[in-house]
Order: structure tokens, then C-alpha cells, then sequence
């Protein structure tokens, strides 16, 4: 199954990824909900590429964007962009999920 993501790469922001993960990093809720509603596609079809069932697709993106918000201080742009950094942390749920679905 094939996941349409909607989402312009050529589309203008005016705040960078960067900018909003190190305001997030201070406590911007705001920042949090700008990159929430730019980056939530990707994180779901990213989910969607492994699990079917709905409720462990929205578990697995809420843990996520959770991790986001609580390590986002770490965040490190020299070691890639945001997309990476969120597809990293999300692929990472994904396999936990995975992980606790065999051994129960």
C-alpha cells in the first residue's frame, strides 16, 4: 500500500525546522504545534509503511512527536536535518513497537 504524503518541499516557511526544535528546546509550545502540523504527514506514512492497526499507528506518532518535545535541547543540526532527526526517532518507535508485538 502506497501512502501519499502531503507535503511541499518547495513550500516557504517562515520559520526554519531549526529554529522552531531549538524554541521547542526552551519550552515553545507554539514551535512544538508549527512543526507538529509541518512534519505529521511525514511521521505518518512513515508509521503507516509498517503498522496497519490505526490505534498503534497513533500510539507510535504520539510517542514520537513526545520524544521530540522532551529532547529537542539535544538537537543537533550538524548531524542532519529535522526530517532526519523526526525520521529517526519515529523508525526507532516503529521497531520498539515491533519488538513488543512479537514478544507478547
Amino acid at each position: 500500500m502506497t501512502t501519499a504524503i502531503e507535503y511541499d518541499a518547495n513550500a516557504e516557511w517562515s520559520v526554519l525546522d531549526e529554529d522552531l526544535v531549538r524554541d521547542m528546546g526552551a519550552g515553545d509550545a507554539q514551535a512544538f504545534a508549527t512543526l507538529f502540523d509541518r512534519w505529521h504527514p511525514l511521521v505518518h506514512a512513515t508509521v503507516l509503511c509498517a503498522v496497519v492497526d490505526q490505534d498503534a499507528v497513533n500510539d507510535i506518532m504520539e510517542r514520537a512527536f513526545w520524544h521530540a518535545w522532551e529532547h529537542a535541547s539535544a538537537y543537533d543540526a550538524r548531524q542532519g536535518s529535522v526530517e532526519a532527526w523526526l525520521t529517526t526517532i519515529t523508525k526507532r518507535g516503529v521497531l520498539r513497537h515491533m519488538q513488543r508485538s512479537h514478544v507478547s
